[in-house]
């Protein structure tokens, strides 16, 4: 029998074998599946191309080696009125088909044959064949499909670079409506080789805004950053696909939505797939770019932001979704510096409108207004009452989570945009009084609610966002030796990780609900375990005791889950027939959520 796999073998997630990101005949297959309408029959041939049997491709009726798919779909042809393909690598699987190709030629076939032509014989090392004019340093002398294509006597020969997915589909639709004999050169470097031969096009990945057909935001000529509903985005990506192939590519892959589901589950409306992309072909400033269109704190989201779209990724169902959230984390990471960013020239081309909007707070809210206001030519100042600008970004967001120099970068870079930022000031009453034409309230939620429990106001209880401020701004704070926090959303986390962090020896966390329904970041959760935090789950405080005016214990009662509430999560109830159970405790810290003052 054989050996077992070793640990790290085993711990690697199961999945089917599939072709390579970025491989050419991806684009083929693709284009293929669109020109027949999904009614065509498919002969394949064995090679990496042989993994477009499977979904989604569905590329392969059979699968026959040594270029015998040209004989087998000859064959095929007679019986059937649908059209016909046939796969053949470039390679040695060529040579063997060529003989096929002659003799349906011969007799009078009328089928497609499709050569895959990526430069190199990948499958089994990426050796140099007959098409090949430079490898590793040494010359030879290439054989051009096309020319031994028409020799053969086939009445169409077409060469298209798949990445082309339109022209590809117009050429195959060409060869499907040929009396006779059809062959597709379908040519594209493998994504895998290391130098793209000299007298090939270079292979180039971009996202032309013009010309993408994914999202449809720019159908109406409108660029990517217009704001557009979910709803709205998805019918307009429906309309850009029709209209551009037929329905044909929505009876292929009707399971497909129109629209990313990373982009569509964003609240800014960031336009995921195409920084992804961007970053994927080596560009990330353009992914930057693309990114900044829609947020103003990018490197900020890119450690904070609680990734919905991680938790649409169509990945998810089979492995692991894509770490979207760090990729934008590390293309914020080549932003330019504030005094030279490519942001100043933006603002400078738009025409000044002379009016003055005032924005009150400094959080995420009013920083994205104030850029978005600034961008358009008005003159915008922020005002903030605390002494940090940032809002809870500053004050409620400890540095182990987001780094204080991140904000600082981002907050220098707006102000460069000539955004006026007033720190320690006053909300203002009347602002067109003051010369202001407009303004806009960011003043977020900044109240922790109540816990609703007897003498809950009494010393030892606290505020999340109380001990967060005095820790994110190194005020002096001893929590003491025990403490424990209410709460299950990210507030309650980083209350926890902060009272270890300034002294607390046992540091405890209970929640209503189960872990199920917990809302904090898996990840933070697991950060604060690691940190020797603990999470108790079905546990609500009910009370509090003192000793000598001194916080003792807190009390927490055992809960249940019952039918849903307005929130649509499980209520949780009273466990019938239990009693409080104490916990010892020095501070006992409300993180429940937040609400406006």
């Amino acid at each position: 029998s054989p050996p077992p796999p070793s640990p790290l073998v085993a711990a690697l997630p199961r999945r089917p074998p599939v072709l390579c990101a970025g491989c050419a005949h991806r684009a083929s297959f693709y284009a293929a599946a669109v020109a027949t309408g999904g009614r065509g029959i498919f002969e394949n041939d064995i090679g990496c191309y042989t993994l477009g049997y499977g979904p989604p491709f569905d590329q392969a009726q059979h699968l026959i080696c040594m270029g015998g798919a040209i004989n087998l779909a000859a064959a095929l042809s007679r019986q059937t009125t649908e059209p016909v393909f046939a796969y053949v690598g470039d390679s040695t699987f060529f040579h063997s088909g060529i003989t096929g190709l002659i003799n349906a030629v011969h007799n009078g076939y009328k089928f497609v044959v499709v050569v895959l032509d990526n430069l190199t014989t990948a499958m089994t090392g990426h050796q140099p064949h007959p098409g090949t004019a430079s490898r590793e340093g040494r010359t030879y002398e290439p054989v051009e499909i096309e020319a031994l294509a028409r020799a053969s006597g086939a009445k169409l020969v077409e060469a298209v670079n798949p990445m082309r997915v339109e022209e590809t589909v117009a050429a195959m639709r060409r060869a499907i409506a040929t009396d006779g004999m059809a062959v597709v050169i379908s040519r594209a470097p493998c994504a895998l080789l290391r130098e793209a031969e000299p007298w090939h096009e270079p292979r180039s990945y971009r996202v032309v805004e013009s010309a993408c057909c994914t999202c449809g935001c720019t159908v109406d000529g409108q660029p990517c950053a217009v704001p557009l509903e979910a709803a709205e985005k998805r019918f307009r990506s429906e309309r850009r696909i029709l209209s551009g192939h037929g329905d044909a590519a929505a009876r292929v892959r009707p399971e497909i939505p129109a629209l990313a589901p990373c982009s569509a589950a964003c609240p800014a409306g960031v336009c995921a797939q195409g920084y992804v992309n961007h970053l994927a072909a080596g560009r990330p400033i353009e992914a930057l770019r693309l990114i900044r269109e829609r947020v103003a704190l990018p490197g900020t989201l890119g450690h904070v932001c609680h990734h919905p779209c991680e938790s649409a990724c169509e990945r998810g169902r089979t492995e692991a979704p894509l770490a979207i959230r760090e990729m934008k984390r590390f293309a914020a990471s080549f932003d330019d510096p504030p005094e030279t960013h490519w942001l100043r020239e933006k603002v400078a081309r738009a025409a000044d409108t002379g009016r003055r909007v005032a924005v009150v707070g400094s959080g995420p809210a009013g920083l994205q207004c104030a850029a978005e206001l600034r961008l358009r030519g008005h003159r915008v100042t922020v005002f903030e009452r605390s002494a940090a600008a940032g809002g809870l970004l500053a004050t409620a967001i400890p540095p182990f989570r987001l780094p204080r120099n991140v904000l600082r970068q981002e907050l220098a870079i707006l102000e460069a945009l000539g955004i006026e930022i007033r720190c320690n000031t006053p909300v203002v009453r009347d602002p067109r009084a003051d010369g202001f034409d407009a303004a806009f309230l960011a003043v977020g939620a900044g109240r922790t609610r109540r816990l609703g429990i007897p003498d809950e106001d009494g010393p030892g209880v606290v505020d999340a966002l109380e001990l967060l401020e005095a820790f994110a701004l190194e005020h002096p704070f001893r929590p003491g030796e025990r403490v424990v926090v209410s709460g299950g959303g990210n507030a309650a986390v980083d209350a926890a990780r902060a009272a270890v962090r300034l002294g607390a020896r046992e540091v405890t966390i209970v929640y209503r609900r189960g872990e199920a329904e917990m809302p904090a970041l898996r990840e933070e959760v697991e950060a604060a375990r690691a940190e020797g935090v603990r999470v108790e789950f079905l546990a609500a405080p009910v009370e509090v005791r003192r000793v000598a005016g001194r916080l003792a214990a807190v009390l927490v009662q055992p809960m249940r889950l019952a039918e849903p509430d307005g929130s649509g999560r499980p209520r949780p109830v009273p466990v019938e027939g239990t009693s409080p159970r104490e916990i010892p405790c020095d501070l006992l810290v409300r993180a429940i959520g937040q609400a406006q003052d």
